[in-house]
């Protein structure tokens, strides 16, 4: 008996239902259009296959199995970040295609967060024009860590699901968890207006600082709605000085992701180019001191 070789891959689809049965008969199939940034394309489906989707219209993970060449949809899950057809097809035609599985997180992670007023603040920054474009496209650092085009998007997610992860082991609240997911992808966001990710009208600075430039309306929403769950995030964005201690542990999660997911990014880019053998290298640290890091792939 031959092995059956089969995988299965999930995409981001705009899915619409192209007609409905109205004869009266259970017809088992049913006509949808699934559209992306490459285009459309009609697919005939099981009925009730896609039944939780919109038929009008809605954003969805549809997984494909291909099994010798040919590709089946096998399933089809809605996505309840909201968003119209022209909406959707521009947030997949800013971000790198490579980093479509991030923009995916970053819309499955609205649905984790309970609070109506944060909730709020996460989507309308998530869809201004004056953010998501340059969010999606910007690196994390010059050279540092994440630095490719899109890797400040990876980073925040890793961030956001670092710190959740945390959370739930130290079982912390649903009202701090959420606050750690929303801070988790807002924690760098100022870095697009840096020079670093804007050649003409870029700046360099704090990016904390610049955060609250760049979100400041949707901030004061989110103090005027709920005092509280702003004062909270606005202490996990701000700038921390030596001298100054965490008052909420979601501040400290925060910043424990931020550094964990900078540093194992970096080393691993460090020992990228090397052979396998080498198990450390030397570079400069931030204070100007050689710096020795090691990487053992095996125990010898």
């Amino acid at each position: 008996m031959k092995p059956s070789l089969s995988y299965s891959v999930s995409q981001l689809f705009w899915c619409e239902q192209l007609e409905k049965d109205q004869s009266g008969f259970n017809i088992p199939y049913e006509r949808w259009l699934l559209v992306n940034h490459r285009g459309g394309q009609e697919v005939v489906l099981s009925n009730h296959l896609f039944r939780k989707i919109n038929p009008a219209g809605q954003a969805a993970i549809v997984t494909f199995c291909s099994e010798r060449g040919e590709y089946k949809v096998t399933d089809g899950a809605p996505l309840m970040f909201p968003l119209n057809k022209a909406e959707f097809i521009s947030h997949l035609e800013t971000c790198q295609e490579s980093e479509h599985l991030e923009l995916q997180l970053l819309w499955q992670l609205y649905e984790c967060i309970s609070a109506e007023a944060l909730q709020r603040c996460y989507l309308n920054v998530l869809k201004d024009p004056q953010v998501y474009p340059r969010f999606y496209s910007a690196v994390a650092s010059d050279q540092y860590h994440h630095s490719e085009l899109g890797g400040l998007l990876r980073h925040s997610i890793e961030v956001a699901m670092l710190g959740l992860k945390i959370a739930d082991q130290l079982k912390l609240s649903v009202y701090e968890k959420e606050i750690i997911l929303v801070a988790g992808i807002f924690h760098d966001i100022g870095k697009i207006m840096l020079y670093q990710n804007d050649k003409t009208t870029g700046i360099q600075g704090q990016h904390e600082s610049l955060t609250f430039a760049l979100l400041g309306q949707h901030f004061k929403e989110l103090q005027q709605a709920a005092p509280s769950k702003f004062e909270a995030l606005s202490q996990c964005l701000s700038a921390r000085f030596h001298d100054r201690d965490a008052s909420y542990i979601s501040e400290q999660i925060v910043r424990s992701a931020d550094r964990l997911s900078a540093e194992v990014e970096h080393h691993r880019f460090s020992f990228k180019s090397l052979p396998d053998y080498f198990y450390f290298c030397v570079e400069q640290g931030h204070s100007g001191k050689k710096r020795i890091l090691k990487d053992r792939k095996s125990v010898v």
